[in-house]
C-alpha cells in the first residue's frame, strides 16, 4: 500500500507551484507516494509546463474552477494510500519534514489531522495552527481590528499567541496549506465541505475530525510558506464576500462560538522542540 498522496491545488500560480513541485523531488522522500496537481482551469500556462517538467505527476485539468474543496476531494474520493498530505502550490517542502509527519502519525494512532509549523519567507513564525474563532473575533478581524490592536486579548487567543509554537500539542485546527489526514478519519468525518469555495474548508474539516480523532500540530522541522494565495489574484471585494460567505456558513452549522467536543479535551504530552 502506498504510504501517502500529495494533493496540490492550483490556480494561475505556476510559477509558486514549479518551485514547490522541485523543493518536492529535490527532498528524495523515503516513502512511498504520489503526487497530484488539480488545476483549477488556469490561464497562466500552469498545466503545461507540470506535464513538461514534472512528468511524474499526475494532473488533473479543470475546465472551470470549482475551488479548493471540490478539486482536493476529486483525488480525496478515492483515496488508496493511507495518508493524504495537502499541499498548497505556495508552500516550499523542507527535507525530511514530510518523513516526520508520517513518522509522527504512524506512532500516534488517534490523530486524524496533522500540520507543521511554518515560517514566513523572512524565517519568521506563521500562526498555522489556531483555537477555533467564534463570530465575534472574525467580526473584529473583519474590522480590521486584530491589525491595529496586537495585544487585544481575543487576537491573542485566536492565534494561540499564549503558547510556544515550538510545543508539539492538540490543536483546534491547523491551515489547510499543509495538512495530513488520515484516510481512516477521513472516511469516517467525511471529506472536504464544497459549500465552502474557498476559506473554512480546512477549520470545518478540523471541527468534525475532533468528534472522533484529534488534531495535532508538529513543530519538529518547519517548512516554509509563501503564503501569497490564489485568492490574491481576484478583486479585494470578492474576496472579502467570500471570506464572509463561508464564515457564515461555518457558524450556521457549527454555532457561533464553536468549540471541541468535550469528550476529547485532553491533550497529548507536551514536547518542546529546540
Amino acid at each position: 500500500m502506498t504510504d501517502l498522496s500529495i494533493v496540490i491545488v492550483s490556480f494561475n500560480g505556476r510559477e509558486l507551484l514549479q518551485e514547490c513541485l522541485s523543493s518536492l523531488f529535490a527532498a528524495k522522500l523515503s516513502l512511498s507516494y504520489e503526487v497530484h496537481v488539480v488545476d483549477n482551469a488556469s490561464s497562466d500556462g500552469t498545466p503545461n509546463m507540470v506535464q513538461n517538467e514534472f512528468p511524474q505527476v499526475h494532473l488533473v485539468a479543470n475546465a472551470d474552477n470549482i475551488g479548493f474543496a471540490g478539486a482536493n476531494n476529486q483525488i480525496l474520493r478515492d483515496l488508496k494510500a493511507r495518508y493524504a498530505l495537502l499541499l498548497n502550490p505556495d508552500m516550499v517542502v523542507a527535507q525530511n519534514a514530510i518523513e516526520a509527519m508520517v513518522g509522527f502519525m504512524d506512532t500516534h494512532a488517534d490523530i486524524g489531522a496533522l500540520g507543521p509549523r511554518l515560517l514566513n519567507p523572512d524565517g519568521s513564525l506563521q500562526y498555522s495552527c489556531r483555537r477555533f474563532p467564534n463570530a465575534v473575533a472574525i467580526f473584529l478581524r473583519g474590522l480590521g481590528l486584530f491589525r491595529m490592536l496586537p495585544k487585544l486579548p481575543m487576537r491573542q487567543r485566536y492565534f494561540m499567541l499564549d503558547w510556544d509554537h515550538r510545543t508539539v500539542a492538540e490543536v483546534d485546527w491547523i491551515m489547510g496549506s499543509c495538512m495530513m489526514l488520515r484516510r481512516e478519519a477521513l472516511q469516517q468525518v467525511g471529506f472536504l465541505d464544497e459549500r465552502f469555495f474557498m476559506y473554512y474548508e480546512d477549520v470545518d474539516l478540523c471541527r468534525r475530525m475532533w468528534k472522533q480523532w484529534k488534531v495535532c500540530y508538529l513543530p519538529e522541522i518547519p517548512m516554509l510558506h509563501h503564503h501569497r494565495q490564489e485568492s490574491h489574484r481576484l478583486s479585494s471585494l470578492r474576496v472579502r464576500f467570500i471570506h464572509l460567505q463561508s464564515a457564515w456558513r461555518f457558524f450556521a452549522k457549527h454555532g457561533w462560538c464553536p468549540t471541541r467536543p468535550e469528550c476529547l479535551r485532553v491533550r497529548v504530552p507536551s514536547e518542546t522542540i529546540q
